[in-house]
């Protein structure tokens, strides 16, 4: 069964490893510091469109196709 916040969570967690591995976040929040809060709305949009923008690059698609040959493999 298809169960919708079970993959929504899953992918947010992934999404906010990336952003802590690349230290996006952690960069973006100390650029906002000097500027007052930084607003949420904007945080989950630049989220939303790093997302977007891996979603649809040629690095994703390669990473999908080597876990699809790596999953042949294996079974």
């Amino acid at each position: 069964t298809f169960e919708p916040n079970y993959v929504q969570s899953s992918v947010t967690q992934i999404v906010y490893s990336c952003l802590f591995k690349n230290e996006i976040l952690m960069n973006m929040l100390e650029e906002s510091s000097s500027h007052g809060l930084l607003c949420l709305n904007d945080l989950a949009e630049y989220v939303a469109l790093q997302v977007h923008n891996s979603l649809f690059s040629e690095d994703l698609s390669s990473l999908v196709e080597t876990t699809k040959n790596e999953a042949h493999y294996q079974s």
